[in-house]
């Protein structure tokens, strides 16, 4: 029998969005991943983290006449 455990804090990400425009909303969003979990946690663990730090840019639109609309988000790594 294998257990495998994988408890504990992962990857912090931290984001921010801004718009530019609204109606229809348009904006910008900026987003880092700081490696803060475990990416080597020994036998019979399983990993919180990538132990990587990642930088993410992105472009967003959405448009929401009423109660329906649509999202769109752009980004890269």
């Amino acid at each position: 029998t294998y257990t495998f455990d994988g408890l504990g804090n992962g990857d912090m990400l931290l984001w921010l969005k801004t718009s530019v425009t609204k109606m229809p909303w348009f904006g910008i969003r900026t987003a880092v991943k700081l490696a803060t979990g475990d990416d080597n946690p020994g036998a019979d663990k399983l990993p919180t983290g990538t132990g990587q730090t990642d930088l993410d840019m992105g472009l967003f639109f959405s448009c929401f006449p009423e109660k329906m609309g649509f999202l769109c988000d752009i980004s890269g790594d």
